[in-house]
This record gives C-alpha cells, structure tokens and sequence, in this order.
C-alpha cells in the first residue's frame, strides 16, 4: 500500500504549498536529507523553496539533484504559477546515503540555482506514532503522537479499495498541532479509508524563507476505518401549511 500512497499525496501536498504566503523577496533555497518510511534504509527527501519571477513554458522548472559523483538522481518538474513556491519531494525508491549532494533549478532568464548539501543518512526524524483515524459521514478526525524534531506536519484522509491499495486523497492540509478534522465531507458507508501524516523539521505552513542545512522526512498510516452507518439523525416536525395533509409522516 505504501508505494502508492506516495505520488498522489505528494501532488496534493506540492499543490498546497504552492498557494502558501511569502513575500516576493523570498530568496531561493533547497535542501537534501533522509525520508523514513519504515523501510530498510532511508529514502530521499528534498525541499525547494523560493520566487519564480515567471513560469517558463507549460512544463516550468526542472530541478535535479545529483549525487558525489554528479549523478543525477532525481528529476522532477516545478509546476504552477510564478510567485513564492514551495515544494518537497519525497522518494522512498532512492536510498540516501552519507555524502554531498547538489540541487539544481533552472530558473527563469536562463539561470540555473545551485546548493550542495551534506547529508548524514544517520539523521532520521521518527514516524508519527499512533496515527488514528475516526470518522462519521460527514467529519473525519486524525491524531498522532508528537514526533521529536518536526515543525510541521501533512495529514490527509484517503480512500482504500479492499486490498488495501491507496485510491487517492479525499482531503488534506498542513498543520503545526499533532491532530486534524475535516467537516462538511460525504464520507460513503461501508468503505474503507486511511489517514496518513508526514512530518517535516520544517515548518511548511508558510513560505520558508530558509530551509534546514539537511531536509529530514517521516511517513506513517493508520489502519483502515470503514464508516459503517450515518450517524445520528435528528428528525423534525416539518410544518404543515393550510390545506395540506399528511401521509406516512411525509407531506403530500
């Protein structure tokens, strides 16, 4: 289930940052560290943050970050508009090792971004613990324990089919508090959702404008929460206007 939790929640998450505040004079910074997901070895977190003066073309900017050896190990594009941007990237396929590694943006005006990190893959910020996930129809609340080191953290609400793969956001947002609930939703009966929390030692609720010298990530789930009814009811009287009747409780 994790893989396929990843692409989608980190376009949701991409897409939520990029409407964050900050000012124009916000300067660019990036950096590279760890992502636990509680696999063997650490993934590749990184986090871009500052000002595009102007979106290039359709497909914006390319950042690429290389390793030791110049290597490039991750492409990936900066879509949306310009102004104050934010975005991280979090790749559980590509174990981190020690070592420096180099972030490069192509940026508007034909200039090209660039910061060398150096990465202690020791460094891991642990999994939020004792993710829970109660829900009715219509709310949904998320809570985790404290995790040492974060500054923010990602909770989303997301659909499960019956083999437990991920099926996408219904929604999330961005928080500096261990809890999160979500009202005004159409949750269905009898089908299964998820919560998940990624957190950060940064704080992604407003446009950064320095990023830590290493970028550490976390992820964890809950267990799956089927709504299994609709909650209360509260039925009321309706009024009965001149020349109506009733039938059955309903007006005719």
């Amino acid at each position: 289930m994790r893989q396929k939790v990843f692409p989608v929640l980190l376009l949701g998450l991409a897409g939520l940052l990029a409407s964050c505040g900050g000012g124009a004079s916000t300067p660019n910074n990036a950096s590279v560290g760890t992502y636990n997901f509680g696999g063997t070895a650490p993934g590749l977190a990184v986090i871009f943050s500052g000002t595009l003066n102007t979106v290039s073309s359709p497909d914006g900017q390319e950042l690429r970050v290389k390793d030791a050896q110049g290597t490039v190990i991750l492409r990936r594009r900066l879509l949306g508009r310009a102004g104050p941007i934010t975005r991280d990237f979090l790749e559980p396929s590509i174990a981190i090792r020690s070592g420096s590694y180099t972030v490069e943006v192509d940026l508007p005006g034909a200039r090209t971004f660039t910061k060398t990190v150096q990465v202690d893959a020791s460094q891991l910020l642990p999994q939020p613990d004792s993710v829970s996930l109660t829900a009715t129809r219509s709310t949904a609340t998320i809570s985790w324990s404290p995790v040492p080191g974060a500054q923010s953290y990602y909770a989303a609400l997301g659909l499960v089919d019956d083999n437990g793969n991920w099926g996408g956001v219904v929604k999330g947002w961005l928080t500096t508090s261990t809890s999160m609930q979500f009202s005004l939703l159409n949750l269905t009966p009898n089908q299964a959702y998820r919560a998940v929390v990624f957190a950060y030692n940064a704080d992604l609720t407003r446009q950064p404008t320095s990023v830590p010298n290493q970028f550490n990530a976390s992820f964890q789930a809950s267990s799956a929460f089927t709504v299994t009814s609709l909650g209360t009811l509260q039925l009321l009287d309706l009024p009965q206007r001149d020349g109506e009747g009733v039938d059955g409780g309903f007006p005719r």
